[in-house]
């Protein structure tokens, strides 16, 4: 293996320690590719990807937080 990472959504508040809801990791084989693991509280999903598809992912979870906490987002919105 060449390389790996992992990134994870924490939704919350910052000083309480929270399970996440959601976590990404990725695995560089050489002569193989890149594989992301995507990992939900209910279920565990391996595919190959790219850059492109963990940035989507990435994109789409905070799409995601922020519309099911708008609430938070409008505390924080400057103004």
């Amino acid at each position: 293996m060449i390389g790996s990472g992992a990134a994870a959504l924490h939704t919350g508040n910052f000083h309480t320690r929270t399970t996440p809801r959601r976590v990404i990791e990725w695995l560089d084989y050489p002569n193989d590719g890149r594989y992301l693991h995507y990992r939900s509280p209910d279920r565990i999903r391996v595919c190959p990807g790219g850059n492109s598809d963990l940035d989507q992912s990435l994109a789409h979870w905070i799409e995601v937080a922020l519309r099911e906490y708008p609430e938070k987002r409008r505390e924080r919105a400057p103004g």
